[in-house]
């Protein structure tokens, strides 16, 4: 990625997001992304969401790329190329004055996704550990437990690819799993489950909309990060309040496609929505799924996740 933009916050902002992904790629060609960024008011209308519609973002298609647009007033607008992708992005001086980061974090996505989308690789918003030979997917909503998790088998001797974003492709031999970061969002609560992890309090807060911290996942296990994986499994977490224990049953191929489908985003384009929708149907078919319910407390035991154990292996 070749970044253009004034220094200042809008530049350490754009930094931090794009460090975060510290796996170096090696499973597909690069292709080229410029990124232009300014401050100014954006011209035009807002975009309608004819494309995408999020919470703070719509997008709509162009001929030969995309555009969008935030509540605030930002604007993006990629161009696309066989070889290359060309992105301008707008910014209200008033988003950088106030730290209304939000939004330009979602634009940020956009131009992430969209790129991992053109390389053949499907975006999904879930964890994934392996013991060397077989791979498990960990799915669950925002807040539900993905990284703890993903912790508490790290600390039973599992590797992990991540604890929330991960690709996806289904060509080739077999659906394979690949990790494009290991730096984990760790909520300083979780330290009472996980002491080794010390006293996260004391790192920065990397977003204002969680109070999570990054944290490097070979910093307290340096053999965990792995790097890809062929899924075999998936475990899709329950958060239980008011009890300690931890509960797991299998469940069918259905209930497996609709976990799936809540862990990306699908566009309104139909090409791209029925290559997504057919990679993770392929996907479902492909593995033995489980739903873990979790108490609050359940990992303060250690012997809590044997029964998982037992049936991952």
């Amino acid at each position: 990625m070749q970044l253009d933009a004034p220094s200042g916050p809008l530049l350490a902002l754009i930094e931090s997001t794009l460090n975060l992904f510290d796996v170096r790629w090696t499973l597909s060609p690069m292709r080229r992304i410029d990124l232009a960024c300014e401050l100014g008011a954006a011209t035009g209308l807002p975009a309608a969401g004819r494309y995408l519609q999020c919470a703070q973002m719509l997008v709509d298609a162009l001929p030969g790329g995309l555009r969008a647009t935030t509540a605030r007033g930002a604007s993006l607008v990629g161009r696309f190329a066989a070889e290359r992708e060309q992105w301008h992005l707008i910014v209200p001086p008033e988003i950088v004055d106030h730290g209304l980061w939000p939004e330009i974090e979602d634009l940020l996505s956009l131009v992430l996704t969209t790129g991992w989308r053109r390389a053949g690789w499907v975006p999904l918003h879930s964890a994934a550990v392996t013991d060397g030979e077989r791979g498990v997917l960990v799915c669950a909503a925002a807040g539900g437990g993905k990284t703890s998790f993903t912790l508490a088998l790290v600390r039973r001797g599992w590797q992990a690819l991540g604890d929330d974003k991960l690709l996806l492709r289904t060509d080739g031999d077999g659906p394979e799993v690949a990790a494009i970061k290991h730096m984990l969002n760790v909520d300083p609560a979780a330290t009472r489950w996980f002491p080794e992890l010390g006293d996260l309090s004391s790192l920065p807060e990397y977003s204002t909309w969680t109070p999570k911290r990054r944290v490097a996942l070979g910093r307290f296990w340096p053999t965990a990060p792995a790097f890809t994986t062929a899924p075999r499994f998936m475990v899709v977490l329950v958060r239980r309040p008011g009890t300690g224990e931890l509960s797991v049953e299998e469940i069918d191929l259905r209930e497996s496609i609709g976990a799936l489908l809540r862990q990306t985003v699908i566009p309104a384009d139909p090409d791209v929505a029925r290559w997504i929708t057919g990679s993770l149907v392929t996907l479902a078919q492909r593995l033995t799924a489980y739903r873990v319910v979790v108490g609050d407390d359940a990992y303060a035991d250690p012997s809590a996740l044997d029964d998982v154990d037992r049936m991952l292996h």
